[in-house]
């Protein structure tokens, strides 16, 4: 799965769960008890659009007979719409900004369920070129035609960079961020985190947590840091650093080098004359396209796995 220009789930580790960030729909029991609602994914969609996955869930209501919607806005002149589509258990809000959108909206989704029950989630939106920090809570961020530097801070946000060379910093949180093109630096921070670039030649560092990392064309560094991360290398020539932690590195098209680092890591080549090197650990290599590790030791539990073998 792809990260960038896909709508990303970020599945049992929900965005944004109202009431605690739990990792899922909590039992709420009897009646009097409010929904739950969740942010669950997200999507970005270039310099004047971006998408919100919720999740709103009643142990006594059933999801098609709950109301829901958008109870304030602070800035409606911001949006050229907010429609929302369900698909699934999902309900999905676009945010369809105004042609050079410059400012922020605090919006409060609404979800009401058999017993009158009522739970508020807050967000925010930002939008335009430049410097575009978050707060404390989810922010939906969407960045200009030229460069930007966007930081997250606290809360689960979906930072959009767009064009330009970006500098984006996740922060705190479950994070997911598209660079979009241009040749950006990406930085997750602490949370586990989704990251996709379209184009450039990318700097990406996920932080601490279990991130998911893709890149796309360019020429790509990508690093996954402290965590068990998923990263795919991009149709160019690639270097992917696993980083402590029990990693997946996929290798693409190009000359990709994979480095697992510590940590028991399952190394795929791509396309291309592929370099593996495991690491400290017990490694899987993928043979395939002529490639071979470079540091095999079957004396760390290093296995090698037939080309063809399937995995997950």
């Amino acid at each position: 799965m792809r990260v960038a220009r896909q709508f990303v789930l970020v599945g049992a580790a929900v965005l944004g769960a109202a009431g605690g960030g739990a990792a899922g729909p909590a039992p709420a029991a009897a009646a009097g008890v409010a929904p739950a609602v969740y942010v669950v994914g997200g999507q970005c969609g270039g310099p004047a659009r971006a998408a919100v996955a919720f999740r709103f869930w009643d142990d006594r209501t059933a999801v098609g007979a709950l109301r829901y919607g958008i109870v304030a806005n602070s800035n409606p002149g911001l949006f050229a719409g907010l429609p929302w589509r369900r698909v699934g258990v999902q309900h999905r809000l676009t945010v369809d900004l105004r042609p050079a959108a410059q400012g922020s909206a605090d919006l409060v989704v609404a979800v009401t369920d058999a017993d009158r029950q009522t739970r508020r989630f807050p967000f925010t939106v930002r939008a335009g070129a430049g410097t575009l920090s978050g707060g404390p809570r989810t922010d939906v961020v969407v960045g200009g035609q030229q460069a930007n530097t966007i930081t997250g801070l606290g809360g689960d946000d979906i930072l959009c960079g767009n064009h330009g060379d970006d500098h984006v910093d996740g922060g705190a949180g479950r994070d997911l961020i598209d660079g979009s093109s241009g040749s950006d630096h990406i930085l997750g921070g602490p949370g586990n985190d989704s990251i996709g670039d379209f184009s450039g030649d990318d700097t990406v560092d996920g932080g601490a947590g279990d991130d998911l990392i893709s890149a796309g064309r360019g020429t790509d560094t990508l690093r996954g840091g402290l965590g068990d991360d998923r990263i795919w290398a991009g149709t160019d020539d690639d270097t992917v650093w696993g980083g402590p932690g029990n990693d997946d590195l996929r290798g693409e098209e190009g000359l990709d080098r994979l480095y697992g680092e510590a940590g028991n890591d399952l190394m795929r080549p791509g396309g291309g004359a592929d370099l593996q090197t495991g690491g400290p650990g017990a490694d899987r290599f993928l043979l395939g396209g002529g490639t071979r590790p470079l540091d095999y030791r079957p004396a760390e539990g290093d296995a090698l796995l037939p080309e063809g073998t399937v995995l997950p």
